[in-house]
């Protein structure tokens, strides 16, 4: 074993050496990458040998010990804990939420001027109605703990913990996209005759209107194509000589007998003049046609598209799922596969578009969000899948496939936002240092408790829940969710059901030893029989936190995360640690009476012969708590779940934020029998200047923007008017906004 261990050593030594030397050679003649020990396949060979040192380390702590029979559980132990502890070393330090940490923060309002006004009975669409999509795009698994919530019916707030500039404008740019994809037929002078005809009119008579309408038999004007601009290529850094202008290659190029205009004029482009005065340069003609464009002053250029009937209009809305993938070309692409209706509306509009007998092809647009990426052509009808190519980033096709499966907003997000902050953390120091002293205090207890009650099966406790937090810890850091006060109060609870595994456990064993069984008989009959209890009671823990993640907000889903995995983990280290640590020491002789202090005698009790009077006051109780929640109605959700208010305050000097937090809690509040309770967050302004700092403060609180009168309630008072007097003489300004549900 020995040599073959020293072999595979020598070998692994011989790849690093030359890997290493290869990357220095690389380095050296100026190739930028990535060092060997920050890849994912250090980790993953870290990874494997945690697995074998594991197992090795099993078998020759039980080999020595003489108990080879528990050589594969000692290994499961021992491979857990290396891998716990190499996640740990290889996340720390773990991330945190923005109430312990701090993120950005940034307000946007909805594009209104984007929405019909074809029907202007037809309800406005509300900041409201769009949470979930945006939600589904930026945190689909719910682990990111990224806030959105409305303010108002027409501005969104986003909180987004733990990211750079960069991040969070990314993520930015994920929400403000429509989200919005359709299959399109590029006009075409061939195929569309009057449609073209059309548009010559309306760009000889000078109209810049985007739609082409033709009045039809019943005197209706029904649109027939419109004009939708063509997309440029995302591009990083454009390499141009100095005084040269930014260039960035449309993503699409027209041909000839495409129909295109400038969007700002209206006039029409000559693609045959285009045509004579590109190079033709294989691979280039979107940056050739942008070249161009610029050259003739055309910032947009948009192309000419038919609009299809309503039994073959094919949107984003008919597809079933979207994935990233790869083309022909192996360039990175999305594959999609359609739903039943869009299925049939995709093989009719497709059939409908097939070659003709001369087996000239028409070109199938790709727009996404009113833009034109690419236009493949239609070969054969299709139905069921298919794919969008064109040129795509990955990190494009990535986003695009997150819209599209979360779906079309009925209304975007203006791009530039309203806000954007940097944000302090939402809890102050004091509370941070008081919440986690507290866990920590409480955990120090129950430890203590536990080794002063059951002496050594506490130190098998300890030792159990010592574990315990190391696993759920790694696991956490190992999926990048964030630990946020909500999650460090799930790891405590399930800390206690940990605790409470293990009493329920020594408490069977100390049954069995007051039968007089033998005490190896009483620690497999404790263990046996405990844990269907112990299972059965962490089943419905944990259907509740499965039901809370699904539900729940982002603040609720880190603590069902926390105590998912935590229930996971109590049940192995109460369960199956526990019992190893105990089989061992009681073969090896090293546990030879098993002592716990007794704080009663034991007494018979007759619970049954109760059952009448305890299923009374049951039922009685039951009903007087249902009888008070309805009492207190709306109240007693807190302002995290029902909503308010959120204010923005700029003072005139520079604010110690613990002294606002005190000043606020100082003011007896009430409002129709509701204490009013505030939350104060320090801001520190994105690309300002020193001058605004600890300056700039957000205060939410339970108290709505306006609830009825003065007049109707008489100790009422209005946020801001309440905030102009406490803070009297020292606001520059500030700007309440009502506050959604947060979803």
């Amino acid at each position: 074993m020995f040599e073959f261990l020293s072999t595979g050593s020598q070998v692994v030594g011989s790849f690093l050496s030359g890997f290493a030397s290869l990357m220095a050679q690389a380095e050296d003649a100026g190739v930028k990458v990535e060092h060997f020990w920050e890849t994912g396949w250090f980790l993953f060979l870290l990874l494997v040998a945690a697995v074998v040192l594991g197992i090795v380390l099993a078998k020759m702590i039980t080999g020595n010990l003489r108990l080879s029979e528990y050589a594969n559980r000692m290994a499961i132990v021992l491979v857990s804990i290396l891998i716990a502890s190499l996640m740990i070393w290889s996340k720390w330090p773990p991330e945190f939420g923005v109430d312990l940490r701090g993120g950005i923060n940034i307000v946007g309002s909805l594009n209104l001027d984007a929405i019909s006004n074809d029907d202007p009975d037809a309800p406005r669409p509300k900041a409201s109605d769009i949470i979930d999509l945006l939600v589904q795009r930026v945190n689909p698994g719910g682990t990111e703990e990224i806030m959105i919530r409305a303010l108002g019916d027409d501005k969104i707030e986003v909180t987004i913990p733990s990211v750079n500039s960069e991040e969070a404008d990314k993520i930015w740019d994920r929400l403000v996209k429509a989200g919005k994809l359709e299959f399109r037929i590029v006009a075409d002078q061939k195929y569309h005759p009057s449609e073209v005809a059309l548009a010559r009119e309306m760009a000889a008579a000078g109209s810049r209107e985007r739609e082409i309408k033709e009045v039809g038999k019943d005197g209706k004007a029904k649109t027939v194509a419109y004009w939708a601009p063509i997309a440029r290529e995302v591009v990083a850094d454009v390499r141009r000589s100095a005084g040269e202008k930014r260039l960035v290659p449309l993503k699409y190029f027209p041909q000839g007998s495409h129909l295109v205009r400038d969007k700002s004029t209206g006039g029409l482009i000559n693609m045959d003049e285009v045509f004579s005065e590109l190079t033709g340069e294989e691979g280039m003609e979107g940056r050739d046609f942008a070249r161009w464009l610029d050259k003739n002053g055309v910032r947009t250029p948009q192309i000419l598209l038919i609009q299809p009937d309503e039994k073959m209009n094919v949107e984003g809305s008919h597809l079933y799922y979207a994935e990233s993938g790869t083309d022909d070309r192996s360039r990175a692409a999305v594959d999609f596969v359609m739903k039943d209706d869009g299925s049939t509306r995709l093989m009719r509009f497709t059939r409908a578009n097939k070659p003709d007998s001369q087996g000239n092809v028409r070109l199938m647009a790709i727009v996404l969000d009113d833009q034109v990426h690419s236009a493949p052509q239609i070969n054969e009808p299709i139905s069921k899948q298919g794919q969008i190519s064109g040129s795509f980033t990955r990190e494009e096709v990535e986003e695009l496939v997150v819209n599209l499966n979360s779906g079309k907003m009925d209304v975007a997000l203006n791009k530039s936002p309203i806000s954007r902050d940097y944000i302090n953390s939402t809890l102050g120091e004091e509370l941070k240092e008081k919440g986690i002293w507290a866990i920590g205090s409480s955990l120090a207890l129950v430890l203590v408790f536990m080794l002063f009650y059951y002496r050594f099966a506490g130190i098998v406790a300890t030792v159990a829940l010592v574990l315990n937090v190391v696993f759920i810890l790694a696991l956490i850091m190992a999926i990048g969710a964030p630990l946020t006060l909500t999650g460090l109060a799930g790891l405590v609870l399930t800390v206690g059901m940990s605790v409470d595994a293990n009493v329920l456990i020594f408490e069977r064993i100390r049954e069995e030893l007051d039968r007089g069984a033998a005490l190896r008989m009483a620690i497999r009959n404790g263990f046996d029989k405990a844990t269907t209890t112990i299972v059965d009671a962490n089943v419905t823990t944990l259907i509740t936190a499965i039901v809370l993640y699904v539900i729940g907000t982002e603040q609720i889903k880190g603590f069902s995360v926390t105590l998912v995995l935590g229930i996971l983990m109590s049940m192995f280290t109460a369960i199956f640690v526990a019992r190893l640590i105990f089989d061992i020491a009681e073969r090896k002789r090293w546990l030879t009476k098993l002592n716990m202090t007794r704080m009663m005698e034991r007494k018979q009790w007759n619970f049954l012969n109760k059952v009448a009077l305890t299923g009374v006051v049951s039922v009685a109780l039951i009903l007087i708590g249902i009888g008070c929640l309805f009492s207190l109605g709306s109240s007693i959700f807190d302002k995290d779940l029902r909503g308010g208010s959120m204010v923005r305050m700029v003072f005139n000097s520079p604010q110690n934020i613990e002294e606002i937090r005190e000043l606020l809690r100082s003011q007896a509040i009430e409002v129709n029998g509701e204490k009013i309770e505030f939350t104060v967050s320090g801001f520190g302004v994105a690309n300002a200047d020193d001058s605004m700092k600890d300056r700039v403060f957000k205060v939410d609180s339970n108290l709505p923007a306006w609830e009825g009168s003065a007049s109707d309630v008489p100790q009422f008072e209005q946020l801001d008017e309440l905030l102009s007097r406490i803070f009297k003489g020292k606001l520059m300004l500030h700007h309440v906004d009502i506050v959604g549900n947060p979803t």
